[in-house]
């Protein structure tokens, strides 16, 4: 019989967190509330320097209007270019309130984090109201810098045969039997009602030791522009989940997840090789 193999090429990315709390109305005056931080209310997102988060915000007041709102990185005034207001950048920071947001709104701000500054970084939103007082609501947000990514290539065989390489550890590109341990992802073998070599392998992989993955559509996303982590982990976010794959063509391109880290990879060639085949 033949030995067939898939060879991908692989994109790794470690994971980024971005942790997150949150405290509410502290101050006199209105009353402040965050509402969601990254668009969910337990206080948990993933984000990485020099990224952007939403961070939703809900004031009313108490006796008097409430007149401004000053967003703060770290005790200092943001400019006014790192963040938006409801989609729209404000001409100042602080920024003036109007109409009948003097007496509650809530707004949307996304924030861009400094590309340079990995740990913690205080977001406090101040609203001040006409009789001078203020209260203000603080997110905590931590983050992580930008590294590099690493690439590799391997090959995966056919799990019917030879034996030892029908799995995949995509942080080394080896191969292994499809049930070890090391692997992310496995081929699934032949189609024993098929006696045609060229017919009867599968081509098909499917995710293994509680990795998750998900097929990119290489019209969005481009394999060899992908420069950071944070594309990576995009890619995945945006792909379509998948139990086992369709049958692999070369250029196919997979997103991986598993414990954290994050892979990227293309098939860059499907191919039949003469060997022998026997049972992984």
């Amino acid at each position: 019989m033949k030995r067939n193999l898939l060879l991908f090429a692989t994109l790794i990315a470690g994971s980024s967190l971005l942790v997150t709390s949150c405290t509410d109305e502290t101050g006199t005056g209105a009353t402040v509330k965050i509402i969601t931080i990254d668009g969910i209310e337990t206080n948990n997102a993933s984000i990485q320097a020099g990224q952007s988060f939403e961070l939703v915000i809900n004031a009313q007041k108490n006796s008097a209007d409430i007149t401004e709102v000053t967003i703060l990185e770290n005790g200092a005034t943001l400019p006014a270019s790192a963040f938006t207001v409801n989609g729209s950048v404000p001409s100042n920071n602080p920024f003036g309130i109007t109409g009948s947001d003097a007496d509650e709104f809530t707004q949307t701000y996304v924030i861009t984090t400094p590309g340079s500054t990995e740990g913690e970084i205080d977001y406090e939103v101040v609203v001040k109201d006409a009789d001078g007082n203020d209260a203000s609501a603080t997110a905590l947000i931590t983050t992580t810098l930008l590294t590099d990514i690493g690439l590799s290539t391997g090959k995966l065989s056919n799990m019917s045969g030879p034996a030892g390489v029908g799995g995949l550890d995509l942080d080394t590109g080896t191969a292994y039997g499809s049930a070890d341990l090391k692997n992310e992802i496995a081929d699934t073998g032949i189609d024993s009602s098929a006696t045609d070599f060229k017919v009867n392998w599968k081509k098909i992989i499917k995710p293994v030791n509680g990795s998750e993955l998900r097929k990119v559509s290489s019209v969005s996303v481009n394999f060899d522009n992908i420069k950071t982590k944070a594309q990576i982990e995009t890619a995945f976010d945006n792909g379509s989940g998948l139990l086992i794959s369709e049958v692999v063509k070369v250029g196919d391109t997979f997103a991986v997840l598993r414990a954290g880290t994050y892979y990227l990879i293309r098939a860059k060639e499907v191919v039949n090789v003469d060997g022998t085949s026997v049972t992984d």
